[in-house]
């Protein structure tokens, strides 16, 4: 592994870390055009979670029956709490999102939004079978 490079598993270890030891008291001292920076930075790099998450999300789906027995889409469910149309609604988004190498890699390097990159998957398999 290069230096500088986590796994995915210390990754989000670490963000979950970061995530809790935000003080967010502090930005009561924030002036309008500080929130803005931050509300956008926020959205960004909530858009970049959600890629990684999509990609989890299309990497399990394709083991997760052989692993569990049980369809990703019954894991999401009971372990989210959602229902069967949403949940599969996620697995398809994640699917689309992770279907071309070129889309997955600007998702996750957040170049392109997660919608945009799952839009553009479904595009690009809509066109393959013209």
């Amino acid at each position: 592994m290069e230096q500088g490079w986590r796994t995915t598993a210390e990754a989000l270890t670490a963000l979950e870390a970061v995530m809790s030891s935000i003080d967010h008291d502090e930005r009561v001292r924030l002036s309008a055009p500080e929130r803005l920076v931050l509300m956008k930075r926020a959205r960004s790099f909530e858009d970049r979670a959600v890629s990684l998450a999509c990609v989890l999300t299309d990497e399990a789906s394709q083991s997760s029956v052989a692993a569990t027995g049980t369809p990703i889409t019954s894991l999401i469910g009971v372990d989210e709490g959602r229902d069967s149309h949403d949940a599969a609604r996620q697995v398809f988004q994640a699917r689309d999102l992770a279907r071309y190498a070129a889309v997955k890699e600007a998702a996750l390097a957040g170049t392109v939004s997660s919608r945009h990159a799952a839009r553009s998957g479904r595009g690009w398999r809509s066109c393959r079978r013209c």
